[in-house]
């Protein structure tokens, strides 16, 4: 009935069909892609650019017809929704980025449970409806309502 994309890729026909249901994107900063690189004539970046744009079409088709949340978090990178900052004694050979990990689990698992609170449980929740997240580190969110009906 719902789904969650921790800092990770749509692939394959969901891509152009959508989820078919309401979708929390969870993801770190990314860099915006260079004008023009999706028609660089060297080929690694032009199919970068060509792959992020078309995986963002989707992206946003799906929010738009099926509804869903994104949140950008500030301080952290992709390893921070793995437990490896948990474990390794070595941060900077970890991959995560500034945040402490205890803080951005705690920041992920409060919205992951708000989501599937609202979507499974039909609860809503402040944390996802306030205009201002109580997280600071919390660098942007937005809420897509759904144009299409989603049958459970």
């Amino acid at each position: 009935r719902s789904a969650i994309l921790l800092d990770g890729s749509l692939v394959g026909p969901v891509l152009s069909t959508g989820l078919q249901k309401p979708l929390f994107r969870i993801m770190a900063p990314v860099e915006s892609i260079p004008p023009n690189s999706e028609n660089s004539p060297i080929a690694g970046t032009r199919l970068r650019a060509q792959m992020r744009i078309l995986e963002e079409k989707g992206i946003m088709d799906s929010f738009q017809k099926y509804g869903g949340y994104q949140v950008v978090i500030g301080g952290i990178d992709h390893e921070n929704f793995d437990d490896k900052g948990f474990f390794s004694p070595f941060h900077s050979l970890s991959g995560i980025d500034e945040l402490p990990q205890e803080r951005a689990a705690e920041i992920i698992n409060a919205y992951i449970v708000a989501f599937f609170q609202q979507t499974l449980r039909d609860q809503p929740q402040p944390l996802l409806s306030s205009p201002k997240s109580p997280f600071p580190e919390v660098l942007s969110s937005q809420h897509w309502q759904p144009t299409l009906k989603v049958t459970h």
